[in-house]
């Protein structure tokens, strides 16, 4: 197990509580400030580019982002990357581009370049 980076001694230091209260402080304040936002993290505001969200796209971007905020390369992401590729195939499916390596026309995989 690697050692605390902050340890007690750290945290009772007095520049650690000043950096701490002005986290706070400025957390709120956005916090605040951000409530005067229209609801986008709300289902049900279908509005402009927001319209889509839908409860399987929120629960799954907020599921991801506790689990793999960088999903980058497959090395990052083993498991995100398997969903990325199936749900890319059935974007080429849904939208009729070829799926079967045997025919004499290029394969769509999923990816904005193809």
């Amino acid at each position: 197990s690697d050692p605390s980076y902050i340890t007690d001694e750290v945290r009772k230091s007095d520049s650690f509580q000043k950096e701490v209260k002005d986290m706070q402080k400025r957390l709120l304040k956005a916090t605040e400030e951000m409530g005067g936002c229209v609801p986008f993290f709300s289902p049900r505001y279908q509005a402009h580019m927001c319209w889509d969200n839908t409860m399987p796209s929120v629960l799954g971007y907020m599921s991801a982002m506790l689990y793999n905020q960088n999903n980058v390369d497959s090395a990052a992401s083993p498991v995100t990357t398997v969903y990325e590729q199936a749900v890319g195939q059935q974007l080429c499916k849904m939208l009729g581009y070829n799926l079967e390596a045997n025919k004499n026309v290029p394969v769509g995989w999923g990816h904005v370049t193809c």
